[in-house]
């Protein structure tokens, strides 16, 4: 495999092998050759061909030289290079020195440019706000870097953007992030209006937390899910480039994501019967997923019944937090997590260390004594929104219905339950509205079984009522 921004040879139905260019040049074709070794042989000449005059500073300007180094970078391989061009593009080159000589700029220009990102509007779908203080540092550490590399070249003296820094915001910025509760999970995973493919892939995101281009790109020879279920994080992006933090790691299965592998290894056969690439979350074409893209994730949000907006990244916050709050059992620790995660500092894990307060809250509230008229009057306001959906239950003790996620598939008037399957029912509804009543720390686990419960019988009925 060729590095990343190098260019690609790819292998045709025909059996013989096509080169293309990089990105930065056009993504041309040089050529189709009877061997791989030949393609890349003449790809690797073409390319240098044009490197030839293409490092140039161009007119002397900072646009002129940055436009060569962005593009050296790719050529390099470097993992960030997109981003690194959209901020470029969008930041760097409107500050008022974007078109001068490289030597006219100075510290007094950069320090004024700093201070107009803070005031910029940012252009994206979160609502009316401005430029994040992490984003603008981020710009400044791409000028600093583009004018450093003038000054190993010898085109500058000094470099006019160093030790120039971005003050913190006085006051405290809201999260950028989010995460699905307990209640948003089972949603998602009991919902079977999703097609199974898509759920799968979203269940296996929250149970392993990775990165959306470590999952795309994660490979069959690297899942384990037999001894000591695991997978090895070898790449995060396509042509082999390395994970964030250039980390190798080994993430273990378990919970959601174990039951998720297993079932869609079963599926993997028949969903994408040619797989060249190997990869565990292929296109149903073989191809290897973009990260540009959403396959469908919006819309399955809708189907199970999450109204805010949640993005794909979403679900590696939505792991970790489980993990701290202890939601899936153990409460792990944030050094656990940050390892779990590939975090390059604990620090970034820090993030999540409010949840873990409130889970020694929770765990607070379940101690005998503890719980008052306040969380008994929230028990009853949990079930009630649990068990409201579904109608062909009612006269249960304190006018409660079933909780689960797929009430509408069930008739109201229970035609066709089978009387011994709604008997059964009917405990399980008793025995988690008393495990709420009650205190009892084994609740959550009664509501599991009763959702489970509920949606297996809407599934048998909607089967009978489809075979009638």
């Amino acid at each position: 495999m060729r590095m990343h921004g190098s260019g690609s040879v790819e292998r045709q139905r025909s059996g013989r092998y096509v080169a293309r260019l990089p990105r930065i040049f056009g993504r041309r074709s040089v050529g189709c050759f009877d061997t791989e070794e030949e393609a890349h042989r003449e790809l690797d000449l073409a390319i240098a061909r044009l490197v030839e005059g293409h490092g140039a500073v161009g007119d002397g300007t900072l646009r002129g030289w940055g436009a060569a180094w962005l593009d050296r970078r790719e050529l390099g391989g470097s993992r960030n290079v997109a981003t690194d061009r959209s901020r470029w593009g969008r930041h760097v080159m409107r500050a008022r020195f974007a078109d001068w000589p490289l030597p006219r700029i100075r510290r007094r220009d950069v320090r004024a440019w700093v201070e107009s990102l803070r005031a910029t509007a940012a252009a994206d779908k979160r609502g009316a706000r401005q430029l994040s203080a992490k984003t603008v540092r981020e710009c400044l550490l791409l000028l600093r870097r583009c004018l450093q590399d003038a000054v190993d070249e010898e085109l500058i003296d000094t470099n006019p953007a160093d030790r120039i820094r971005v003050k913190r915001p006085a006051k405290i910025e809201h999260q950028a992030w989010t995460f699905l509760d307990p209640d948003e999970q089972r949603l998602l995973k009991l919902c079977t209006t999703i097609p199974e493919p898509d759920r799968l892939r979203a269940l296996f995101a929250i149970g392993t937390g990775l990165r959306q281009g470590e999952q795309w790109n994660l490979e069959l020879v690297d899942v384990h899910v037999v001894d000591a279920p695991h997978v090895v994080v070898r790449y995060g992006g396509p042509n082999h480039e390395p994970p964030k933090n250039n980390r190798i790691r080994r993430v273990p299965l378990f919970g959601l994501a174990l039951k998720a592998a297993r079932r869609w290894l079963r599926l993997l056969p028949d969903y994408c019967p040619d797989n060249p690439f190997g990869l565990m979350w292929p296109t149903e074409r073989g191809c290897r997923r973009q990260r540009s893209k959403s396959y469908g994730w919006p819309e399955h949000q809708q189907l199970a019944g999450i109204r805010r907006g949640v993005r794909w990244h979403d679900l590696r916050h939505t792991c970790a937090s489980s993990l701290v709050a202890g939601w899936w059992g153990e409460r792990w620790t944030l050094q656990e997590v940050a390892a779990l995660l590939g975090h390059s500092s604990v620090t970034v894990t820090e993030r999540y260390a409010h949840l873990a307060q409130s889970a020694i809250r929770e765990r607070a509230d379940r101690t005998p004594g503890a719980r008052g008229a306040q969380q008994v009057t929230s028990a009853h306001k949990l079930i009630r929104r649990n068990l409201e959906r579904f109608r062909w239950l009612r006269g249960q003790d304190l006018n409660l219905r079933p909780s689960g996620y797929e009430g509408d598939a069930i008739p109201s008037d229970g035609a066709g339950l089978d009387p011994r399957a709604g008997q059964a029912l009917g405990k399980l509804v008793k025995a988690y509205a008393g495990a709420v009543l009650d205190g009892d720390v084994h609740a959550h686990d009664r509501g599991l079984d009763l959702a489970e419960a509920v949606a297996a019988l809407a599934r048998q009925t909607r089967s009978k009522k489809e075979t009638a």
